[in-house]
């Protein structure tokens, strides 16, 4: 991830830190599995001051993430790909 789009997400996770939601869409360290949830879950933060310290959510660092824009007709946020796992991080509309 470019340091424009971690600054573009760092900033949409600290403006909607309480409205925030997380889907775990595919996680390399336990594999593709039917237990993971199918729907949004509220986000728990491991460090309130570090707004990218996410619980189940693992950031690979040094431009390994890639953003892309997310939207359904419930949720608008972004797609956090990198080698460990692929999840969303979105606010209901």
């Amino acid at each position: 991830m470019t340091d424009r789009a971690l600054k573009k997400l760092q900033k949409f996770i600290e403006n909607n830190a309480s409205e925030l939601f997380l889907k775990v869409i595919s996680d390399s360290n336990k594999g593709i599995q039917s237990s993971l949830p199918k729907e949004f879950n509220p986000v728990l933060f491991k460090n309130t001051q570090n707004f990218l310290s996410i619980e189940n959510v693992q950031f690979a660092g040094n431009s390994k993430d890639y953003l892309t824009n997310y939207e359904d007709p419930t949720y608008i946020g972004y797609v956090v790909t990198n080698l460990h796992m692929s999840f969303i991080l979105a606010i209901k509309k």
